[in-house]
């Protein structure tokens, strides 16, 4: 692993991991969950180091999840042990009196393949019940393995991680790493001048973004990565095709992924030349997991459904019992798409976003992709107000410098009849959730306060 030093050393952390776990064992009774609420991400991965040595199931927790949803998981879990802030008084918990190790290179402790419940992991949601998905140890084997046949990882290796450790596309990279005695350096925070700092330097091989921070670094204007810098995975979102053309003009070699908590992560992955040029293309499954859409209208378009031997066990319920999700062994999405007839799956965007306007669906992505092609505009998102007529109003949130009158004229040239936006909304900075996705209810929000008592206007 020579010049692949990291912010986390296995080597020196196989201490303080042992240290925790023998801590962690004295009041963890047997098969019982320890979750976890750390703001450190650093203090999350030693967790993780530690359940694995005592092959306990590990649930991490956002600290920003409503006290309301950290208690629901909390039942369901059976009254964890909690590392970190606990949802309950009566919870056991510890802390994890942590030394931030210095670097150097890391060495990989041996990965076990046990059947045993390892990871239970929320799948996000601000509101109602919290679902968290169970993955066993041959789960996540099965995922990691099928991660590294699209995306060679070797020792010599080392991934970047800027991503949350309580979000599947976090944990994933250890989980990797682990297996192929690959180095992963972490940080705390996305930082776009350290992450190309880090990449300018030829330390890593492998990064995972999300699209949000892959255009941050593209807008630092620092040039071409170096050729150490073999694997750029893009996911956690849609990428959105002028960014991707950005990225590949200026040398980065993108991955687009598809990807879910109840996969494993990864479930398809795009590693051609053109990666994410072409609107919603997400590349063929990776091996071992099966792709079929469900009830799929006149254009091949339906709702993903999943199945393979990454697939979650279900979702968690009490007693540690795998719950509902899955139907015959599969697990049907909440996400649009189609496969085309390279074998390829595209992802359309998620049917709960999808618009009905003058009696025709409309899904936002599409029209997306079209405005951030209009010279001028930097982002966009789609969203809608109810209206008498239309059902449903389509209204344009976008950034850039473009004039809301010029970029209407643009799309009445581009887009016909339901797919056009009647009203067009020009703001500073899209709205986001934390995680770089597109906050699509804020953007809801923001189109109603502006334009719903001018849903006749036209």
């Amino acid at each position: 692993m020579g010049g692949c030093g990291g912010d986390l050393s296995y080597r020196q952390l196989d201490g303080l991991a042992d240290e925790l776990a023998g801590r962690i064992a004295s009041v963890l009774p047997p098969g019982a969950v320890l979750a976890c609420a750390l703001e450190s991400r650093r203090a999350t991965a030693l967790a993780l180091l530690a359940s694995i040595r005592l092959d306990c199931p590990l649930m991490p927790v956002d600290c920003a999840m409503p006290i309301e949803q950290q208690r629901a998981l909390n039942a369901q879990a059976g009254n964890a042990a909690w590392l970190g802030a606990a949802p309950e008084p009566t919870a056991p918990r510890l802390s994890p009196r942590l030394v931030e190790p210095e670097s150097d290179a890391p060495v990989a402790p041996g990965w076990r393949h046990g059947g045993g419940f390892r990871l239970i992991v929320p799948t996000g949601g601000s509101s109602g019940t919290p679902k968290a998905a169970m993955l066993d140890g041959r789960r996540i084997a099965a995922a990691v393995a099928a991660s590294r046949r699209r995306i060679p990882l070797e020792p010599g290796d080392c991934w970047l991680c800027c991503l949350p450790l309580h979000h599947i596309g976090g944990l994933s990279i250890p989980l990797r790493c682990l297996q192929a005695g690959a180095a992963w350096r972490l940080h705390q925070r996305f930082h776009p001048e350290r992450v190309w700092a880090e990449i300018a330097g030829g330390r890593v091989s492998h990064v995972s973004l999300v699209p949000a921070m892959l255009a941050r670094l593209l807008e630092l204007g620092t040039g071409r990565p170096p050729p150490q810098l073999a694997h750029v995975l893009v996911g956690g979102a849609a990428l959105h095709p002028e960014l991707a053309r950005r990225a590949h003009q200026g040398g980065w070699p993108l991955r687009v992924s598809y990807g879910l908590t109840e996969a494993g992560s990864q479930a398809a992955t795009d590693v051609g030349k053109d990666a994410g040029v072409r609107p919603g293309r997400v590349g063929p499954p990776l091996p071992g997991v099966r792709v079929r859409i469900e009830n799929p209208d006149a254009q091949g378009v339906g709702r993903i459904a999943l199945a393979g031997r990454a697939l979650m066990a279900g979702y968690l319920r009490a007693g540690l019992e795998p719950g509902a999700g899955l139907h015959g062994g599969w697990f049907v999405t909440g996400d649009l798409g189609r496969m085309e007839e390279d074998g390829a799956l595209s992802v359309l965007g998620r049917a709960d976003d999808l618009f009905v306007s003058g009696g025709e669906n409309v899904h936002p992505l599409a029209v997306e992709n079209t405005l951030l092609q209009c010279p001028g505009v930097t982002g966009a998102l789609v969203s809608a107000v109810p209206d008498a007529r239309w059902g449903d109003r389509l209204v344009a949130l976008y950034s850039g410098a473009v004039d809301p009158d010029a970029l209407e004229v643009w799309c009445r040239q581009r887009l016909a009849g339901a797919r056009r936006p009647r009203r067009f909304l020009q703001l500073a900075q899209l709205p986001e959730l934390a995680s770089g996705k597109p906050d699509r209810r804020r953007a809801r929000e923001l189109a109603l306060a502006r334009f719903a008592s001018r849903e006749n206007a036209d």
